[in-house]
């Protein structure tokens, strides 16, 4: 093996979606998990079209079902707060009804308030429930504390949910030795083909951009397992074939990419 293959400017080499630059949520809840806020109402001898019962229930009933983080954040910041409480209730409301991702959205809204470390508990109440979202946000946690041996293990959760983020961090820390993880080329070459074989699972993950999570996924996933290749392999033609429908056939890549399109183009200066 050539000592290139460990030169990381060769490569995508950043893990994805760790130190927390975001946080992921679900949009999960229904009509009838606003109860909370019309039980509100109900108890309101009087209210005509300018009380300000409405308005807080106007504002809050749009946070509680499309989740608007930011407008509650803003709402929370500017001093109504009984918005973001009546938010909360909706979403404690629809957590014990069943609503496994309500906890992770409840965690959300902690850390959007600078409350993040009270939020793991709820990510892993719904991790456990089976959330991708749970699993990401709890690995991002981990990750600004630099605690590597969980971030892995919710890594790991994320492989066996096909989860594209779970097999791109685990591969690029294989294949460049971090979260305290060796250096294992073979093994991240092996996780990037599993990769090659992703698909969106349902509808909901193409609503909540998971497709998107996909494409960008396998474009890096893609590049970096032709380049292996292309320093570790013979350049006979069959290998050189194999790359090319590598490059330009594996489904849900971006190949115009620009690096993508570099590497065709020197696939194709190796075939005589």
């Amino acid at each position: 093996m050539k000592r290139d293959t460990l030169n990381p400017d060769l490569f995508y080499n950043m893990l994805w979606h760790t130190q927390q630059e975001s946080f992921f949520f679900d949009k999960c809840l229904r009509p009838e998990h606003l109860k909370p806020l019309e039980d509100f109402l109900l108890k309101k001898d009087y209210l005509s079209p300018y009380s300000s019962e409405l308005t807080v229930y106007s504002e809050a009933r749009k946070c509680v079902l499309d989740f608007d983080i930011y407008t509650i954040e803003k709402a929370y910041r500017m001093g109504n707060k009984s918005a973001a409480d009546f938010m909360i209730d909706c979403y404690r409301f629809a957590a014990k009804e069943g609503v496994t991702e309500a906890y992770n959205n409840i965690g959300v809204f902690l850390g959007m308030t600078d409350r993040v470390n009270d939020a793991p508990p709820y990510w892993k109440k719904a991790a456990e429930s089976g959330s991708a979202c749970g699993w990401i946000n709890l690995m991002g946690f981990f990750s600004k504390h630099k605690n590597y041996s969980d971030m892995v293990f919710c890594l790991n959760k994320l492989v066996e949910m096909k989860h594209p983020i779970g097999y791109w961090n685990l591969a690029v820390s294989n294949h460049f030795g971090y979260l305290g993880l060796e250096q294992n080329i073979l093994k991240a070459k092996s996780i990037y083909e599993e990769m090659m074989s992703l698909v969106p699972m349902t509808e909901k993950e193409n609503e909540l951009g998971g497709s998107n999570e996909l494409l960008q996924a396998k474009t890096m996933a893609c590049f970096n397992l032709a380049r292996i290749r292309i320093i570790t392999e013979e350049h006979n033609q069959k290998n050189l074939n194999d790359l090319l429908n590598l490059l330009t056939r594996t489904p849900y890549v971006i190949v115009d990419n620009p690096r993508i399109n570099e590497l065709v183009n020197e696939v194709r200066s190796y075939i005589r």
